[in-house]
């Protein structure tokens, strides 16, 4: 019989801060990394209960889940159904698939088998249109944040438009919706205020009929070292600056949970916090982890990278002397990004490396216990564009000839070994 503590109100998530040296004091994975591992449960201060695996504790290496492509599709060329520059995709219960797309922005359904249904929406600044879109769904409903207008819409499966409200500006990034049907859609704040300081990253919530519920503040990692900065010049003076944030820094990685609320972690600690309202802590879950070196010849690889996505718009030369390798740190991210599936499984993805053709996440379960990893290729995008469906994964591609493809993979939950 294994005891857990028993959750008590949840704690200040400045508890995060203490679990550093507290790691370090357990989990040693044994028997050469072989061994299944047993989950260790104990207490933070402030009554926060804590689940710690040592390693995999149901499979080894890739015995055990396994996802499987079963289809891939980007409509007819030419027709309403092409892909042309989608944005975010939504997947439903049936398995329909939803997706904005871009150029015109608009979002087209897909019946199970990728046969093209519909389009719903347009663009434009009319009821009913948008700009630019980030989708969810939710009992029926499409709901989209245009952050290029600042506006949320909502829709019908079937295309009918219901509602509109003013929403939050500029954060081109993934929103929500939970099961108790609120809308979680991100904002960034600019400036100081009473609540959050310059920069700070929030959510705001409204109910489905647009009704605002609350404002969810993210915390601020302090003294993170300063971004690379571009500075753009003319006739003798600055014109323009840009500044970007050096990849593999630490940082602060949110997830959302469908449950309500959500998962936050630093990426330098292999340690997630269960954060019901973006502030205390519910519970906390990880592995024992080890920093890995970041080679030099990954540095100049992340450099060209970087100096390739702005090369478009601005001199290379200048982007090269601007994206300095030094900068990039010495030891890479324990993770990258925060998922929850529609059974409450918990998909942290993992640091690439060097190998871009594959991705790799650890898989907890809804207690926190770390099951094992799952590999999938080829490897997924790295920013958003990913959907859980009823045992599927679906993830917006690029195609062998560089068209951009849905893909859908089959969740096999099967363990080769496991207990």
């Amino acid at each position: 019989m294994r005891l857990l503590p028993r959750p008590r109100r949840p704690a200040p998530l400045a508890a995060l801060a203490t679990l550093a040296a507290l790691l370090s004091t357990g989990c040693d994975s044994g028997g050469g990394g072989h061994a299944l591992a047993v989950p260790v449960y104990d207490t933070l201060p402030g009554g926060i209960p804590r689940v710690m695996s040592p390693g995999p504790t149901r499979w080894e290496g890739e015995t055990g889940w396994q996802l499987d492509l079963v289809q891939e599709f980007r409509g007819e060329e030419g027709e309403p159904s092409e892909l042309v520059n989608p944005q975010s995709l939504a997947v439903d219960d049936s398995g329909r698939v939803y997706v904005v797309d871009q150029k015109p922005a608009v979002i087209k359904v897909y019946d199970p088998a990728g046969a093209f249904l519909r389009t719903i929406g347009g663009e434009g600044r009319g009821p009913g249109e948008f700009e630019a879109g980030y989708i969810a769904l939710y009992e029926g409903r499409i709901v989209l944040n245009d952050p290029q207008l600042a506006r949320t819409s909502v829709w019908d499966t079937a295309g009918a438009f219901v509602t509109s409200w003013p929403s939050a500006c500029c954060n081109y990034a993934d929103i929500h919706v939970d099961r108790e049907g609120r809308i979680s859609v991100p904002a960034l704040l600019q400036s100081p205020s009473a609540e959050g300081p310059a920069g700070a990253p929030f959510w705001i919530r409204w109910s489905i009929q647009g009704a605002l519920i609350d404002t969810v503040w993210m915390p601020v990692r302090q003294n993170e070292a300063s971004p690379w900065t571009v500075v753009t010049r003319a006739g003798g003076r600055d014109v323009g600056q840009m500044t970007v944030t050096v990849p593999l820094r630490a940082q602060i990685i949110t997830g959302f949970d469908p449950a309500g609320g959500f998962l936050l972690g630093w990426s330098d600690e292999y340690q997630v916090a269960l954060a019901p309202n973006g502030r205390d802590t519910a519970e906390v879950f990880g592995r024992t982890w080890h920093p890995v070196p970041i080679s030099s010849e990954r540095r100049q690889a992340v450099v060209e990278d970087m100096v390739q996505r702005f090369s478009q718009n601005m001199d290379e030369d200048l982007l090269r002397r601007s994206f300095t390798p030094d900068a990039i740190p010495a030891t890479a991210p324990a993770f990258t990004a925060l998922y929850v599936d529609r059974d409450g499984y918990r998909w942290v993805r993992l640091d690439p490396g060097l190998d871009s053709t594959v991705t790799r996440f650890d898989i907890f379960d809804p207690d926190g216990v770390l099951l094992g990893a799952v590999a999938v290729r080829p490897a997924l995008p790295q920013y958003g564009r990913l959907a859980f469906g009823r045992g599927e994964l679906l993830t917006i591609g690029t195609s062998e000839e560089g068209y951009p493809v849905i893909r859908r993979y089959r969740v096999r939950r099967e363990v080769a070994g496991g207990r």
